[in-house]
């Protein structure tokens, strides 16, 4: 049987499709191979939305070309986000490479592939984008307990720094029905948490429906004990979605909402659409809401114009708002964004140390809060072995709270019982009290 390796780079949706990807091969006779050199098929799924992730996924594209000539027949393909933004260019900069395939047009690669043995046919694209999701089967996942679900695809924001809407289109929610049977599909499967997915997660919308309503029908599916969501914007959190959360149940009070800057002008000219006063309103009212709320946020420094005061205004919120965690990253022009014309006007130096400071604020104010938690029991969700330590075992708790414990491999995928010890700014430690399930 032919084999097929796929290296995927870039945010959850891009796992999401790396797995559909997979499976839709997989219904045609490919096997996974485990390393690339026994592979006949390599797939690199690309993202574009940070400059690093897209620098690493070109580096593997170029090293390839020793690969496809150590064995006839060899065939490279670049999916995803970059191979819809640079189109036929990538093909001028890697000739090796086979076929490009935009993010809506996976379901083409079986037709791709059976083209590619013609001869005559040395190079082909599939880069269209419809106005409509494209379904692909679920992803079976094989074993996993815990799984990825699109709500939605692309987004219609007009953030000025983000690429998405070009490489992903406007957005597009799948029906209800479709979501809720692949719900069922992987709780069948084994599947204890799925998180649902979507650039602007809580902007979904079908006829009736919102993503409140989604949540509580899949919260009500057998076997399904914890619903994640990945990622919200502050301009679409509604009081009907809080309610949703505020029930609490399998719909985990853990939410990825972005704020991006502490600064309303670096807000503005980023076209957020909302002010700091306006996402701070907007957790008071979620943290009298929703009990053990965590809150995880995203952070740009350095964007063009961004002034020393503007950044001392983002340290000023970190400290205050209290996130679990953030991700902070440092500038970069991106081809196709609103922004990209702009002059990069702070200094690499200053986005470093900016990064640096901003890091140090988020740990300095985790530990804190961490501390407070200690004494606790949570119900967590053993993921698996600790990569640092094989004889502890790595999980989170519904808020999102990542937990090392004591515990055996055998255990990933039980929900266990853990007395919270020691705390540092990322993690716990922590002792098991009671293997529930």
């Amino acid at each position: 049987m032919p084999r097929v390796y796929l290296a995927a780079y870039g945010c959850q949706m891009n796992v999401l499709d790396a797995d559909r990807v997979r499976d839709l091969l997989a219904t045609e006779g490919w096997e996974t191979a485990g390393e690339p050199e026994d592979a006949d098929l390599y797939l690199i799924n690309t993202c574009s939305v940070r400059e690093h992730a897209e620098q690493r996924a070109s580096a593997v594209a170029g090293s390839l070309k020793r690969w496809k000539a150590q064995r006839p027949g060899r065939r490279i393909g670049v999916l995803g986000c970059m191979a819809q933004r640079e189109q036929g260019e990538l093909f001028g900069r890697l000739p090796h490479v086979d076929f490009l395939c935009g993010p809506e047009n996976y379901p083409a690669l079986p037709e791709m592939l059976g083209r590619l043995d013609d001869p005559a046919v040395t190079h082909l694209a599939a880069l269209e984008q419809h106005g409509e999701v494209l379904e692909v089967e679920a992803s079976r996942r094989g074993g996993a307990f815990q799984a990825f679900v699109a709500v939605s695809q692309g987004c219609d924001r007009t953030c000025t720094f983000c690429v998405v809407p070009k490489t992903r289109g406007l957005e597009k929610s799948r029906a209800p029905e479709a979501i809720l049977a692949e719900v069922r599909q992987l709780a069948a499967a084994g599947v204890r948490e799925v998180t649902f997915l979507g650039q602007t997660v809580n902007s979904y919308r079908w006829e009736g429906t919102d993503l409140g309503d989604l949540l509580r029908a899949a919260a009500g599916t057998e076997g399904i004990r914890r619903v994640r969501t990945i990622t919200h914007h502050p301009a679409h959190m509604t009081e009907r979605l809080i309610s949703a959360f505020a029930e609490g149940g399998p719909i985990c009070p853990s939410l990825p909402m972005p704020l991006q800057s502490g600064s309303d002008r670096v807000l503005a000219a980023m076209r957020r659409g909302y002010t700091v006063d306006r996402y701070r309103r907007l957790v008071d009212r979620l943290r009298e809401r929703v009990e053990d709320l965590e809150l995880t946020s995203d952070f740009i420094v350095g964007y063009p114009g961004e002034s020393e005061e503007d950044f001392e205004a983002t340290l000023r919120e970190v400290r205050a708002v209290g996130f679990l965690n953030i991700f902070a990253f440092k500038y970069s022009p991106r081809p196709g964004t609103e922004a990209f014309p702009l002059v990069d006007d702070v200094p690499q130096a200053d986005k470093e140390r900016r990064h640096r400071l901003l890091l140090d604020a988020q740990a300095e104010t985790s530990r804190a809060r961490n501390q407070a938690q200690l004494g606790r029991a949570l119900e967590i969700l053993a993921e698996g072995p600790s990569k640092r330590d094989p004889s502890r075992l790595t999980g989170r708790d519904r808020s999102g709270r990542l937990v090392h414990f004591p515990g055996q491999a055998a255990q990933a995928g039980t929900f266990v019982q853990v007395r919270l010890e020691r705390a540092s700014g990322l993690s716990f430690s922590g002792r098991a009290c009671i293997e529930e399930s």
